[in-house]
């Protein structure tokens, strides 16, 4: 079943983004995860995205030998990836499906405010 032509991301996005600073500890980044039930973040220096946390990054991580205490203590920019992708709030649903194959979610912006964040989770409940 295909995606519905005329659905936009902002029908589909959360509107509250969940967000944690690039000077935070990646431990206050994973209590922030668990008690919001999410697998990943959004990074932010003020008002601008500067890269993205997950569960994934910090466990990959921990697999190739490091510390998971050590990790814990580091700051969130030592060890965040890429900022997810930006997307104007009225981009149809099926432009933003190749984009979501190789990332946990993207922003949603009007103008130059983030208004959103689309996960994959949000596009799933969509198909109820």
């Amino acid at each position: 079943m295909g995606v519905t032509p005329s659905l936009k991301v902002s029908q589909l996005m959360t509107r509250s983004v969940v967000s944690v600073s690039k000077m935070s500890l990646v431990r206050e980044a994973v209590d922030l995860m668990r008690k919001k039930g999410f697998s990943q973040l959004p990074v932010f220096d003020g008002g601008r995205c500067v890269g993205s946390i997950s569960e994934k990054t910090i466990l990959d991580r921990a697999a190739r030998g490091e510390s998971l205490e050590e990790l814990l203590g580091r700051r969130v920019r030592e060890i965040m990836e890429s900022p997810f992708p930006i997307i104007n709030d009225d981009t149809p649903l099926e432009m933003v499906l190749g984009l979501m194959q190789s990332n946990y979610g993207v922003l949603v912006s009007r103008g130059e405010s983030i208004t959103g964040i689309l996960t994959k989770s949000d596009i799933l409940k969509s198909r109820k």
